[in-house]
């Protein structure tokens, strides 16, 4: 799943999250269960960072023929 898609993912989650909270004024077990997508998301998240960073060093790091 690309970076854009994991956040706007976390974000809608994270609205969910706030919405309920303010109807209900307490944390209920589905919230709870949101909060724990919304750290999953977050470990996505930064693992796909961290992937993209590599992708990026490899490519631009690329030895030309020659040297």
């Amino acid at each position: 799943m690309s970076l854009q898609k994991l956040v706007q993912e976390k974000l809608a989650l994270e609205h969910q999250w706030a919405q309920q909270v303010l109807k209900q004024n307490t944390v209920t077990p589905n919230m709870q269960w949101i909060d724990i997508k919304v750290r999953d998301l977050k470990v996505k998240i930064n693992d796909q960072c961290v992937t993209d960073t590599k992708t990026e060093l490899e490519v631009e790091y690329e030895p030309h023929p020659g040297c």
